[in-house]
């Protein structure tokens, strides 16, 4: 089960988390696949309970994503092309780089804030309890932030203030 990350120029073993993410930052749905497996063979089950009309943006390791999917037209996909395509439209570029920054934060707070890379399981069940106890988490500091009316990704404030 051995993976690469082609932004870091990394090979890892282990497994690789795909998350759907609301405009809001919000985790909608996961999926916990073997590092091993190319993101656009996973991306169609991430989407099968969304079968309405939905943006959703990617970034370039999901091209091609619309010949994996049984009805494309369900979906507007919005994904960032490799440097050998067609450059995306001016919309597409300012789609994506607004939601991206979204995107990054909530990854880099599952990475950095909740130690998401180093879970240290010993079953592939402790493995799945370990990332939906820190998914909850992250929900639940996101809650947290709404009802206290502060940016909702800012759950560092909640940890060290």
């Amino acid at each position: 089960m051995y993976g690469y990350c082609a932004a870091k120029d990394l090979a890892f073993y282990g497994f690789r988390l795909h998350l759907m993410v609301t405009t809001d930052g919000v985790i909608a749905h996961f999926v916990l696949a073997p590092a091993s497996y190319h993101d656009v063979t996973v991306a169609p089950e991430l989407l099968e309970t969304y079968r309405q009309q939905i943006i959703v943006g990617a970034d370039k390791g999901y091209v091609g994503l619309h010949k994996r999917l049984e009805n494309d037209a369900d979906y507007q996909l919005v994904i960032q092309r490799r440097d050998n395509q067609l450059p995306n439209t001016a919309e597409e570029k300012l789609f994506l780089a607004r939601f991206r920054k979204i995107i990054e934060t909530t990854n880099s707070q599952l990475s950095e804030q909740f130690q998401m890379q180093y879970c240290r399981a010993k079953s592939a069940w402790g493995l799945m309890n370990r990332v939906v106890n820190k998914l909850t988490a992250h929900t639940l500091a996101i809650f947290l932030n709404a009802l206290a009316q502060r940016p909702l990704l800012n759950t560092k404030s909640l940890i060290f203030n």
